[in-house]
C-alpha cells in the first residue's frame, strides 16, 4: 500500500519540490528523506534472537539471527518481489518522469 501510494504522490510531490530546489536539489531533498526514513529501521534490525540454547552445565548461549531464516518467510518474499516489481517500473518510465518535471 505504501508503494502504491508512494507512486501516486511521488510526482507530485517531486514537481513541488522540483520548484523550490530545482534538479539536483530535488535528488538531494529525496536522498535525505530516504536516508532519515531507512537509518532507524535499519538500526533496529536485531543481532540476536531472544531464545537462549542451556548446556548441561547450564551455560547460557544467545542464538545468533540466520539471515536464511528471511528467505523462508513469505512475507518477506513478497515484499522483495514488489521492491523489485517497483523498481522495474521506475525503470522505464524514469524517462517520461524526467521530461515531465
Amino acid at each position: 500500500m505504501s508503494m502504491g501510494i508512494g507512486m501516486m504522490m511521488g510526482p507530485v510531490i517531486a514537481t513541488i519540490v522540483y520548484r523550490w530546489f530545482g534538479y539536483i536539489g530535488t535528488l538531494g531533498f529525496f536522498a535525505g528523506m530516504i536516508f532519515v526514513v531507512t537509518l532507524p529501521c535499519a538500526l533496529m534490525i536485531p543481532s540476536r534472537i531472544d531464545k537462549v540454547n542451556e548446556d548441561k552445565d547450564g551455560k547460557k548461549e544467545i542464538i545468533d539471527i540466520d539471515w536464511k531464516v528471511l528467505f523462508r518467510n513469505k512475507r518477506f518474499n513478497l515484499v522483495m518481489f514488489a521492491c523489485v516489481v517497483v523498481a522495474l517500473i521506475l525503470t522505464f518510465t524514469d524517462p517520461t518522469l524526467s521530461l515531465r518535471l
